[in-house]
C-alpha cells in the first residue's frame, strides 16, 4: 500500500460523527474541526438553522440526511471505520436505542451519548463497554451555580477521597499573604493557578505567574487546595479545631453557610413578629384585649375582693369567650354583677377573637396562593427561569445551603423542588417582588434567548452590584451581549457541554468542569495507554510542556493515588497511570496532538562552597531537571558551567532557590 494510500485510510479510521445538528451538535463540530480531524454529521432535517459561524461550509461534504434508527443511514457515514460517534440528538429515547445497533456494527468505537437519566451514567445498564453518558446540563449547571455564589473562579469537587476548592482572594492591606512571595504560598496542599496583579490582564494559561514576585494589595491569586486549607476561603484565623479539621469538606462548606441561614431565619422571624404588629389592625386587637384585661384584673380584685391569681384567670377566661362557671359562690347581687361583667367581656372577647381568626385565615390563604413565598431581605440569589438547566443550578445552591428565590412564567411539577421559594407569573413583573435590588447575584437562564437579554438589563437597572449571568445560544449573540453587556457573566452552556462531549470522545474521562479567568477549566482523567503523547512524560513536562495543573497521579503499581502530587516524581508516566488535570480546551487538543512546548531554559552554575555542597548540589539538579546524575555531577566539578539540559523557567527558578540555600551562587539562562 502507497504512502498516501495509508494516509487516507488513517484518516478514515480517525473520523468523527456527530449524530443530530442542534446548538449542542453544532458546538460538538466546531471543536472537532479545531482538533483538525474528519467529521461526518448526520440530521434528519436538510434545513438546519445554523448557529456556529463556519459549520455549514466545514461538512458540506460530509453532511447526510437521514434518520440515525436506519442502519443504511450509518452505513454511509462508514460506521464501522469510525473513531468516536456523539449522538446528541434531542430525543434521549432514539439516542440509547441508536447505541445499541452502533455497538453491533462498530464494538470498538467510542460512544458519546446524550441523556440525562441518570440511571444511565452506569456502563453495566447499557451492557456497552466503551460508552459514555452524558448530562448536557449537570456540569455547565454547577458553572452557573459557582459563579452565583459572587466569587467568579470558585469551585469545589472530589478527587478519591479528597474535596479539593478553586478559591479566588484578593489581597487587602492586613492578609496573612501580603509582602510574601508566591513561591511561599505554592505549597503541596496549595497550588497557584494564577496571579493577577492589580489593574493588570486576566492570564489564560497556567504557570505564568511568577514565584518571586511579592503580593501587594489588590492583587488577585486564584489557587486550589484541600481541604485542611478551607478557612482560608473564609478569612478566618489560622488555627482550627479538630472538630473542624476532621470534618469534610463538603459538611465544612454546609456547616459554614448553614450558620448563617439559622441566623438569617432568627432574623426573618424577628422582621416578620415586627411587621405584623405594625399593621394597624393587630395593634387596635392586642392593646383592646390588654386594655379589657387590666380592667378586668382590678374590678374582680377590688369590687369583687377575688384573689389576684383568680382575678388574673377569670379575667382571661373571659375575654376568650368563657363562662360564668369560673365564679365562686357568692351573694346574689354580686353574682348578677359578675355575669353582667361576663357578658360584656364574652360578647368583647368574641369580637376580639373573630377580627384576629379573619386575619389569620387571609394570611394563610395568601401564604397558600402564594407558594407560602418568604419574600427576601438580602444577599439571596434569584434564579430566573425553571428549564432543566434551571432546575439544576437551583438544586446545586441548595444544597450549598444558599437562599435561593426562583421566578417561571408556569407552574412546574411539585416534585420539583418543592423546599425551594418560587413565584409563578410574568418574568419582568415579578422581578420587583423579589427584591432584586438586595439581591446578590441573578441567573437568567430562560429558554428565549432575546427574554434573558431583556430580564438581565432590567435586572442589573435595579442592582448594579450584583452578580449579573445571562445564558444565551447562539454563538453570534454571546459575543455580541459580551461586548454589550461587560458587566455580566454571559455563558453559552451549550459550548460548555460541547466541551465536555469532544473531550471524552478523544478518551479523556471529564471529572469536573468550572469558570476561570473567564474562560472553562476541566478536570480531566487520563488513564495513559501505549502510544499516547502522555506515555513517557515525567510530570513537570506534562504541567510546564501543556500548561496544565496535575492534580492526581497514580502510578499502576500503586494501590492508593497521589492528591497534588509533586511534579518531580523520578519516573516518568507508563501505561496503565493514571493522572487527573486541571486544563482548559486548549490544552487538551496540545494534549492530543503531541503539541508539547520545550524547555527554553539553562541552568548556569558560577561556584560552590565546598565538596561536600558540590555532592548536595549534583542530587538536587538531577532530581529537579529530570537530568541523569552523571550529567550533574560533571557540571558541578567543572565550574563555572552551564548544565547541558534545558529546563522550564519555572523549574529553573525552584532550582536557584534550593541551590542558595546552599551557598551555590547559579544564575537561569533563557534561550
Amino acid at each position: 500500500m502507497s504512502s498516501s494510500e495509508q494516509q487516507n485510510q488513517s484518516a478514515l479510521n480517525s473520523h468523527f460523527i456527530v449524530c443530530g445538528l442542534g446548538s449542542l451538535g453544532q458546538h460538538c463540530i466546531k471543536l472537532l474541526k479545531d482538533f483538525g480531524v474528519p467529521v461526518i454529521a448526520i440530521d434528519k432535517q436538510e434545513k438546519i438553522k445554523w448557529e456556529v459561524d463556519g459549520i455549514p461550509n466545514s461538512i458540506k461534504k460530509n453532511y447526510l440526511v437521514g434518520d440515525i434508527q436506519d442502519s443504511e443511514v450509518l452505513v454511509k457515514a462508514n460506521i464501522k471505520e469510525c473513531r468516536a460517534i456523539l449522538i446528541v440528538t434531542n430525543d434521549e429515547i432514539v439516542n440509547v436505542k441508536v447505541a445499541d445497533e452502533i455497538n453491533k456494527l462498530n464494538p470498538q468505537a467510542r460512544m458519546i451519548i446524550r441523556s440525562s437519566k441518570k440511571d444511565l451514567h452506569e456502563k453495566s445498564k447499557l451492557n456497552i463497554d466503551n460508552v459514555v453518558v452524558c448530562d448536557p446540563t449537570e456540569l455547565p449547571a454547577q458553572v452557573f451555580a459557582t459563579r452565583a455564589l459572587g466569587d467568579e473562579n470558585r469551585g469545589f469537587f472530589k478527587l478519591e477521597d479528597e474535596w479539593l476548592g478553586v478559591l479566588k482572594v484578593k489581597i487587602h492591606p492586613h492578609h496573612k499573604w501580603r509582602n510574601r512571595q508566591l513561591h511561599q504560598i505554592n505549597t503541596k496542599e496549595c497550588r497557584i493557578l494564577c496571579h493577577i496583579p492589580a489593574r493588570k490582564q486576566l492570564p489564560t494559561l497556567f504557570h505564568k505567574w511568577k514565584p518571586n514576585l511579592i503580593l501587594y494589595p489588590n492583587d488577585e491569586v486564584v489557587y486550589i487546595e484541600i481541604d485542611r486549607n478551607l478557612v482560608h476561603w473564609y478569612g478566618e484565623s489560622d488555627c482550627l479545631s479538630s472538630e473542624w479539621k476532621n470534618k469534610g469538606f463538603k459538611q465544612k462548606i454546609i456547616d459554614f453557610l448553614s450558620k448563617f441561614k439559622r441566623e438569617k431565619k432568627a432574623l426573618a422571624f424577628k422582621e416578620w413578629i415586627k411587621h405584623q404588629l405594625n399593621q394597624p389592625i393587630i395593634r387596635i386587637v392586642f392593646l383592646t384585649w390588654l386594655i379589657l384585661f387590666v380592667i378586668g384584673v382590678v374590678i374582680l380584685t377590688f369590687g369583687f375582693k377575688l384573689p389576684l391569681w383568680k382575678a388574673f384567670y377569670s379575667s382571661a377566661v373571659m375575654l376568650l369567650g368563657g363562662y360564668d362557671d369560673v365564679y365562686i359562690e357568692a351573694e346574689s347581687k354580686v353574682v348578677e354583677l359578675q355575669r353582667l361583667m361576663n357578658f360584656i367581656y364574652m360578647l368583647s372577647g368574641i369580637l376580639l377573637m373573630g377580627v384576629l381568626q379573619a386575619w389569620l385565615t387571609q394570611w394563610v390563604l395568601n401564604e397558600k396562593f402564594q407558594q407560602l413565598f418568604a419574600y427576601p431581605k438580602r444577599n439571596h440569589i434569584v434564579v430566573v427561569g425553571l428549564s432543566s438547566l434551571g432546575e439544576k443550578i437551583a438544586d446545586f445552591l441548595q444544597k450549598w445551603q444558599q437562599p435561593v428565590f426562583a421566578i417561571n412564567d408556569k407552574k412546574v411539577k411539585g416534585r420539583v423542588l418543592p423546599q425551594m421559594q418560587l413565584l409563578i407569573g410574568n418574568f419582568i413583573d415579578n422581578l420587583q417582588k423579589i427584591d432584586v435590588a438586595n439581591a446578590k447575584s441573578v441567573v437568567v437562564v430562560t429558554d428565549n434567548e432575546d427574554d434573558n437579554i431583556d430580564i438581565g438589563l432590567k435586572a442589573y437597572k435595579a442592582n448594579p452590584n450584583c452578580t449579573l449571568i445571562i445564558r444565551t445560544f447562539d454563538h453570534y449573540k454571546t459575543n455580541e451581549i459580551k461586548e454589550y453587556l461587560p458587566y455580566a457573566k454571559v455563558i453559552n452552556d451549550y459550548e460548555l457541554s460541547a466541551e465536555v462531549f469532544v473531550s471524552n470522545a478523544f478518551g479523556k474521562h471529564i471529572r469536573n468542569m468550572l469558570r476561570m479567568n473567564e474562560q472553562t477549566i476541566l478536570v480531566a482523567e487520563y488513564t495513559i495507554k501505549p502510544g499516547d503523547t502522555l506515555n513517557g512524560c515525567f510530570l513537570f513536562e506534562i504541567a510546564y510542556g501543556y500548561e496544565v495543573v496535575p492534580i492526581l497521579y497514580q502510578t499502576y503499581k500503586q494501590v492508593r493515588p497521589k492528591i497534588m502530587p509533586s511534579y518531580w516524581d523520578k519516573s516518568p508516566l507508563e501505561s496503565g497511570d493514571r493522572i487527573v488535570i486541571l486544563a482548559n480546551f486548549d490544552s487538551l487538543q496540545k494534549i492530543e496532538i503531541g503539541d508539547r512546548q520545550l524547555p527554553d531554559c539553562k541552568l548556569r552554575v558560577k561556584e560552590a562552597p565546598s565538596q561536600d555542597v558540590i555532592l548536595k548540589a549534583a542530587a538536587i539538579i538531577a532530581f529537579i531537571c529530570g537530568c541523569n546524575r552523571k550529567m550533574a555531577r560533571k557540571l558541578m566539578d567543572n565550574l563555572p558551567g552551564t548544565l547541558d539540559y534545558p529546563i522550564y523557567k519555572h523549574q529553573g527558578q525552584l532550582l536557584l532557590r534550593k541551590l542558595k540555600k546552599y551557598g551555590v551562587d547559579a544564575t537561569l539562562v533563557e534561550n
